[in-house]
């Protein structure tokens, strides 16, 4: 068991034309950087799932802008409207 608890990230993909899509991923917010240095390298914004076995390949052309939100997967989460 790690010691660190199990994070998952939300990704906002903002294209260049204004259409807004989500993603989730199995990694903490952390790995942002690295995607990022990767797409800058190839071209491709690679979102990589181990867990849901699947990936996305988005031409970093097609980009605006990237956000990454980290959760956890695991927590209660308290609603107050009933």
């Amino acid at each position: 068991m790690s010691r660190y608890p199990e994070l998952h990230s939300r990704v906002d993909v903002i294209f260049i034309d204004g259409e807004v899509k989500h993603f989730t991923m199995t990694a903490s917010n952390g790995i942002a950087h690295h995607l990022m240095q990767e797409a800058a390298k190839t071209g491709v914004l690679i979102f990589r799932d181990d867990v849901d076995k699947k990936s996305v390949c988005i031409p970093l052309a097609q980009v605006r802008h990237v956000e990454f939100q980290s959760f956890d997967p695991n927590a209660v989460v308290d609603n107050p409207q009933r």
